[in-house]
């Protein structure tokens, strides 16, 4: 699994994302994205498969080992996209714009623990 610019390649299998790939996280079967949500839409240029285009703030995805969008983090607030993704010692973990680090559920997507950090 790997990922470079705005397309993500997972197996033999290429999906182009409708932005820029900030960070590329494997999570034991899963390839986990962070998207720059930040800067403007990439042109429509897309691959034979496409992911789905997430709002702005729901910008981390989760992929299983064949391509499928299993899921994706719900913001903390509305409008504040993620700007960081790490596996932390086999805790995954994003943060937000205004400051909140967050643990997430692997298997969900789901947060399972939400800190304020500024």
């Amino acid at each position: 699994m790997s990922g470079d610019s705005r397309t993500v390649e997972i197996g033999d299998v290429a999906l182009t994302l409708p932005h820029e790939v900030e960070t590329v996280v494997e999570h034991g079967d899963l390839l986990v994205v962070l998207l720059d949500t930040l800067t403007p839409l990439a042109a429509a240029d897309r691959g034979e498969r496409d992911a789905p285009v997430p709002l702005a703030d729901r910008n981390v995805l989760g992929f299983d080992s064949r391509g499928t969008l299993r899921w994706h983090v719900e913001p903390v607030s509305e409008g504040d996209p993620y700007v960081s993704l790490v596996d932390d010692d086999g805790r995954l973990r994003c943060g937000n714009w205004r400051g909140y680090d967050c643990v997430v559920d692997p298997s969900t997507g789901e947060l399972t623990d939400v800190t304020f950090t500024k």
